[in-house]
């Protein structure tokens, strides 16, 4: 081998080793209303959620959630675990963006040096909903580990399935739509 292959096989193998150990931060967060939302007023609310408790909450009452007398959300929101973001709220200005700098991360306490995190978000959303719709299309669960996120050949094995950057909310009448989606069965 040449010097100049050796050379270039060297910085390949330290962007490679680079690669690996780079830390996972936080997505960047990007909040979207579905039109015909626009004129409702909506409440969204982004809960950190132990893996072990999220049967917990995916059962509870989500119209209880939101009363202003329910334990449950008063209890997460003297931890520091929930999050609320407001649209067509008087007086409450609408975060349309939470960048992965924001403070929501460190008070979930996420931990940018690993790809896998001991807690998922939940969103709850207080909206007008049908009455033959299913309560339920107001909450989603954004896993944060890794592999539940879509990804190429190459960045599962190069980048050790680092998880997504950016995460596109959709608040819509049928749903709260995450783009890219979470992997089947995660």
């Amino acid at each position: 081998m040449n010097k100049d292959r050796i050379h270039r096989l060297f910085i390949v193998l330290l962007g490679i080793l680079c690669l690996f150990l780079t830390a996972c931060d936080p997505p960047e967060v990007v909040i979207q209303i579905d039109p015909d939302l626009q004129s409702s007023t909506l409440q969204i609310d982004f809960i950190k959620v132990n893996r072990v408790q999220l049967n917990t909450w995916l059962e509870k009452n989500i119209d209880e959630f939101f009363s202003p007398e329910d334990l449950f959300r008063r209890d997460a929101a003297q931890r520091g675990e929930v999050y609320s973001v407001y649209f067509n709220v008087p007086g409450k200005e609408f975060e349309h963006t939470i960048p992965n700098t924001h403070s929501i991360w460190r008070n979930f306490n996420f931990q940018s040096n690993r790809s896998e995190q001991d807690f998922d978000i939940l969103i709850l959303v207080d909206m007008p909903v049908a009455h033959d719709t299913n309560p339920e299309v107001r909450q989603r669960v954004v896993p944060l580990y890794a592999r539940a996120w879509p990804s190429t050949f190459l960045q599962r094995w190069i980048l050790q399935q680092r998880g997504i950057d950016k995460l596109e909310i959709t608040i819509t009448r049928t749903g709260v739509r995450l783009n890219p989606s979470p992997v089947s069965g995660t």
